[in-house]
């Protein structure tokens, strides 16, 4: 694989040159350029293709944020990276999360932005069918159900709402969970502990900021334009997530069922941004569900569970719970870490728990300590009226 391509701009040259400085180790790994002018970097850009841009955004300086804009808009295969010196307004969260798939803070610790290149090139090998990395890189908004969006609405213009009501509606909606904790885990936050739940998300928030983040509608494609097939998709894949998210949190040891919750309710992501392939919905409806990664493969390369991990990586949700959304269809022998066994158990019971019952074996599940939370599930009267 040829080497990643990095374009570094930043117009104050002190700056620039210590990135130069800092990065100069990394030259036979990485094909690195330097730019002191945005207009400049932007020709660049036209003359050669970077698999990465990494642009220094000031509070002071809206041309930052337009320059982003701008390479998203002509090279939305691009990964945009900004280097933030303070954003702290409403206005900058909604941009920003729409023009940079990571944010960064500015300085930067020295090993955070080597990292988060790193990552990069990670994330180049694991989707390497440029069809479907572009599609990801490509994503500004996904589709939100429009009644739940509606309810958001609804909760959020309620002057008595609060924290716990938010949570609970947002942890119901795919597009709007990843969205928030895409968000709270960027620099803008400079948060010690990544938020790892819908819940810490809100609260990370407040209300008086996410009012207009989710009222703007420029975050969440609440209303899509799409055919109906689609839109009928979307509504089967988050009823489908969140009864995976509520069988997660059942069988899930009760000091991590909020996080088990949020990892399964994220799992079927990458289904949400492979809808915008044509015929994606098609297929989708024609095929046995333990088909679908095998045939997602043989087409396009990549199937939905390293579409997601793929995005979710770009917006910095923690690692565990990455791992879970690549690993859900996994052999539970192939998984050794407990979230995303977890999820991937989760899966399988929301998919038909006769099936289930006779594949999760004790051997796979007592490693990952969920043998008592599945069969207290399984023997569950609801359950076994299903069955």
């Amino acid at each position: 694989m040829n080497r990643p391509r990095i374009l570094f701009v930043d117009e104050d040259p002190e700056v620039l040159e210590g990135l130069e400085n800092r990065m100069r180790t990394h030259r036979r790994r990485w094909h690195l350029g330097f730019s002191g002018c945005m207009d400049a970097a932007l020709r660049t850009l036209a003359e050669k293709t970077f698999d990465v841009v990494v642009a220094s955004v000031r509070l002071t300086d809206e041309r930052g944020l337009d320059f982003v804009e701008e390479v998203g808009r002509r090279y939305p295969d691009t990964l945009r990276f900004v280097l933030s010196g303070g954003l702290i307004r409403s206005d900058d969260f909604l941009r920003v999360a729409l023009v940079a798939h990571q944010v960064l803070p500015m300085p930067c610790a020295p090993h955070q932005l080597e990292e988060a290149i790193e990552r990069a090139e990670l994330l180049r090998e694991l989707v390497d069918v440029s069809r479907v990395r572009a599609l990801v890189n490509r994503v500004k908004a996904l589709p939100v159900v429009p009644e739940t969006y509606a309810a958001l609405q609804v909760l959020l213009a309620d002057p008595d709402c609060n924290l716990d009501q938010v949570s609970a509606l947002v942890s119901r909606e795919v597009a709007t969970s990843a969205r928030l904790l895409q968000l709270v885990n960027s620099a803008v936050f400079a948060r010690r502990q990544p938020a790892r739940t819908v819940h810490d998300a809100v609260s990370a928030l407040g209300l008086t900021t996410l009012r207009p983040l989710v009222l703007s509608m420029s975050v969440f494609e609440a209303n899509p334009h799409c055919d109906r097939r689609r839109s009928k998709a979307v509504s089967r894949l988050l009823a489908a997530s969140r009864s995976t998210a509520e069988i997660a949190a059942q069988i899930a040891p009760s000091s991590v069922r909020a996080t088990a919750h949020a990892a399964a309710m994220l799992h079927d992501i990458g289904r949400l941004v492979m809808l915008d392939i044509d015929g994606y919905a098609d297929l989708v409806d024609d095929i046995a569900p333990e088909s679908l990664v095998a045939e997602e493969r043989r087409r396009y390369g990549a199937c939905h569970p390293e579409v997601g991990a793929y995005l979710l990586t770009l917006w910095g949700v923690p690692g565990d719970i990455v791992r879970a959304v690549a690993l859900h269809h996994a052999a539970l022998e192939e998984v050794d870490e407990p979230l995303a066994g977890l999820v991937a158990v989760a899966t399988r019971l929301a998919q038909g728990t006769r099936d289930a019952s006779a594949t999760l074996e004790r051997e796979h599940l007592e490693p990952l300590g969920l043998w008592n939370g599945v069969q207290s599930y399984l023997n569950a009267p609801h359950v076994q009226e299903s069955a």
